[in-house]
C-alpha cells in the first residue's frame, strides 16, 4: 500500500504515488506574521499577523473489500510459499515456524 500512498521530500512536497498526484490538493498555504528578533535570529515578540496559514485539502481512500481480500490471500500464499506456514498463539507477541526437516521450531 506505501507504493500506491508515496511519499514526501523534506519540505513535504509530493515524489511518488498519490503525494504526488495529489500534491496541489493536499499543500496547504503558508501565512505570515511580522515578528522582532535577537542579534541571534531568535524571535523576541510576534508583532502581528499579516496572513493565516491554510491547511492543505483531506483526500479520503478507500480499498474495495473484495480486493483487499484478494490482496491479503496472494500475499499470504506468497509468505506462506518463501518461508512456511506461521503459527501465532493467542495474546502473543510471537509466533513458532516449524523447520522442515529437524523438527526445531523458530520463535519469532
Amino acid at each position: 500500500m506505501a507504493h500506491v500512498l508515496g511519499f514526501t521530500n523534506i519540505d513535504d512536497s509530493g515524489q511518488e504515488g498519490l503525494e504526488l498526484a495529489y500534491d496541489e490538493w493536499l499543500r496547504g498555504e503558508p501565512g505570515a506574521k511580522r515578528v522582532i528578533k535577537d542579534g541571534k535570529n531568535r524571535i523576541v515578540e510576534d508583532v502581528e499577523s499579516i496572513r493565516a496559514a491554510r491547511p492543505g485539502k483531506d483526500l479520503v481512500l478507500s480499498m474495495d473489500r473484495r480486493i483487499q481480500y484478494l490482496a491479503y490471500r496472494e500475499l499470504k500464499a506468497a509468505v506462506q510459499e518463501k518461508q512456511g506456514p506461521l503459527r501465532f498463539r493467542r495474546g502473543a507477541r510471537y509466533a513458532h515456524r516449524r523447520s522442515a526437516g529437524d523438527g526445531q521450531s523458530t520463535v519469532l
